[in-house]
């Protein structure tokens, strides 16, 4: 399994790529560092990588219809 799990395609991605149209984003594993991130997407793209941003994110809570009410864990 690669460092890079998936590309974020969401609305607000998808601005970002129109006003700076050589970032990406992408979804990695969390014990991956800007290092290996930058290999990655260099080897998979066949790109030059200026630089890499990263950032964590806690998990959303989601309500599902149980008798605790709330189940927490990562969405998407």
């Amino acid at each position: 399994m690669g460092i890079i799990i998936k590309p974020i395609l969401t609305e607000k991605q998808t601005a970002m790529t129109e006003k700076f149209p050589n970032r990406f984003a992408f979804r990695v594993v969390p014990d991956a560092n800007k290092a290996q991130i930058k290999e990655e997407v260099e080897k998979l793209y066949g790109v030059k990588v200026v630089s890499v941003n990263t950032a964590l994110y806690a998990g959303k809570r989601k309500s599902r219809y149980t008798k605790g009410g709330v189940v927490s864990g990562k969405t998407a």
